[in-house]
């Protein structure tokens, strides 16, 4: 019996599911860069005002270039500076869950426009593929503690935040504008990073949520 209340009022709750387009701007130093990306959202509302979520993100992989040098370890070795390009391609990908919250409207509003903000938690999956020209002999010189080159793996813990408005375009659709961003909630030092305090993003994203009651 306590089963069969706890699965209906399970049922009760109505479910939304969300994609969009997104343009993702890096601005660590000395590692700007702009991607397009995806995501896909799942929504349970809870209350009129109050859902919990679950999403995935993913984009494309943003490219990186800069000019560093390397210094000679003796001094008989000519030249005793040598410059050379390292360029990275960073991509990223982010699962997070966390709680929406309807400041204006509700979830099923008809008004003719909702504004909400979502804040969870996420795990930033990242992916840097590293590569140097001229190659540096490092026999003979030491290069700078910056990113070495290959291809290599990097997490982080992210608190994740939204601020979005959206509006009614028929029965159960709605499309929506949002701008977030992840703030870094762990550091695990990567010898692939440039920067070690990525990432530092703003994201610009726009969509359709779909209501099922």
């Amino acid at each position: 019996m306590i089963i069969a209340a706890g699965t209906g009022a399970w049922a009760q709750n109505a479910f939304s599911i969300s994609t969009d387009l997104s343009i993702l701007r890096n601005m660590n130093k000395d590692q700007e860069f702009t991607a397009l990306g995806q995501t896909v959202r799942g929504d349970l509302h809870l209350a009129p005002k109050a859902s919990v979520y679950a999403s995935i993100s993913y984009f494309t992989g943003g490219k990186i270039s800069n000019t560093l040098t390397a210094l000679a370890y003796d001094r008989p070795t000519n030249p005793q500076t040598l410059n050379y390009t390292a360029k990275s391609t960073l991509r990223y990908r982010n699962v997070s869950f966390g709680l929406r919250h309807f400041f204006k409207g509700s979830y099923y509003s008809e008004d003719t426009w909702n504004l909400y903000g979502t804040a969870g938690f996420g795990l930033l999956l990242g992916k840097a593929e590293n590569s140097h020209s001229p190659q540096v002999d490092t026999a003979l010189y030491e290069k700078p503690p910056f990113s070495i080159e290959g291809n290599g793996e990097f997490r982080r813990l992210t608190l994740d935040l939204s601020l979005g408005a959206e509006t009614q375009i028929g029965a159960g659709f709605f499309l929506y504008a949002e701008a977030k961003t992840w703030l870094r909630a762990s550091t695990y030092p990567s010898p692939y990073l440039f920067n070690k305090k990525a990432p530092n993003v703003a994201i610009l994203s726009g969509g359709l949520r779909i209501l099922i009651d």
